[in-house]
């Protein structure tokens, strides 16, 4: 987004339909914007909500609105001469730790094997916890958790991400058998339409139930969150509707005392605006010794979360440091755009 004093805001939008959500911004967003001014972050997501809310209170118009949204906030920072974390409130930290996500299937001959190496390599990495991915069935998805934890050990954090694999009474079946592994979280098991589905499974399984990376909005997680349906939400930055919509959702998780751990995962541009949505995350509970905040990291190649941007994200250890240049602290490398655009 560009304003009439030559400020550039970039924003990103999570999602696999990238020509819808750039008709949604193109055709109903944009004509709404023009001319309104980009400081009024808060005004301008209710207006574009609000008209928006017949064709879709979830989806394409959310994550539009999202990458809308995190642009404005990026102008916002850039026109302050400030990180877009001090604008959320302020910082609770300058460097985050991070998890990595990977452990994906693989095209090779032994699974079992390539999963093993992988995550003894993060092992070496420094890495304290790592996540699987699970929902290729019941009884391979129960011989590959236990052949990781086996090789990993008792003492990493192990979390299972299934991408909604399961009903409610397979999740629950699986949950059961693996207690005894001491899985840190069990994420998405269960579609998210079934909310009594997760109340259920939370009931019978002695594992934390993490999810939000389907949901959208503060209206979307009110249930998720009031009744208790889940331990952990991860809403998404680049899907939920951005900043001004994070931080009421993020509200609402304090005032349950539910943690949050957002879910991240696309280009560097939203790798970016999560790391300033960390800086100002407060910590779940609020206490005198908190466990401190932990941020997804897909590790598997990506030439748009390393190439989109000028700057590179650095590293102490496993920890991300935080940028402190104003906006989301990131340059837009147009040459590598023009390279990966495919329309």
């Amino acid at each position: 987004i560009e304003t009439d004093d030559g400020i550039t805001g970039v924003g990103e939008a999570f999602g696999f339909s990238p020509m819808a959500t750039k008709t949604m911004i193109e055709s109903s967003l944009k004509p709404r914007l023009l001319g309104e001014n980009p400081i009024d972050t808060n005004r301008l997501w209710d207006m574009l909500y609000t008209i928006t809310r017949m064709e879709g209170q979830k989806g394409i118009a959310l994550m539009a609105l999202s990458a809308v949204d995190i642009a404005l906030w990026d102008i916002k920072g850039k026109f302050f001469n400030a990180p877009v974390a001090d604008l959320l409130g302020g910082r609770y930290r300058d460097q985050v730790g991070t998890y990595p996500t990977g452990l994906y299937r693989k095209n090779v001959s032994d699974q079992t094997k390539a999963l093993v190496e992988e995550a003894l390599g993060y092992l070496k990495q420094g890495y304290k916890a790592m996540k699987l991915k699970v929902g290729f069935g019941l009884d391979d998805d129960l011989q590959k958790i236990r052949a990781v934890r086996k090789a990993i050990g008792p003492e990493p954090r192990l979390m299972l991400d299934a991408n909604c694999a399961y009903n409610a009474s397979e999740a629950i079946w699986l949950g059961k058998r693996i207690e005894e592994l001491d899985i840190f979280w069990m994420e998405e098991p269960i579609p998210p339409e079934d909310i009594q589905g997760h109340i259920e499974f939370k009931a019978k399984v002695n594992i934390m139930l993490a999810a939000g990376e389907s949901e959208f909005s503060r209206y979307g997680f009110r249930d998720l969150i009031s009744r208790r349906a889940v331990d952990i939400i991860q809403p998404d930055l680049c899907a939920i509707g951005g900043y001004s919509e994070m931080m009421k959702i993020i509200a609402m998780a304090t005032t349950w005392n539910l943690r949050c751990i957002p879910h991240v995962w696309g280009t560097a541009i939203g790798l970016a605006a999560n790391l300033q949505l960390q800086a100002a995350m407060p910590h779940f509970p609020t206490s005198l010794k908190p466990e401190e905040s932990l941020m997804e990291f897909d590790r598997t190649a990506n030439p748009l979360r390393i190439e989109l941007v000028e700057e590179e994200f650095e590293m102490e250890g496993t920890k991300m440091k935080i940028p402190r240049r104003p906006g989301l602290g990131i340059t837009l490398n147009r040459k590598a755009l023009k390279k990966h655009q495919v329309s």
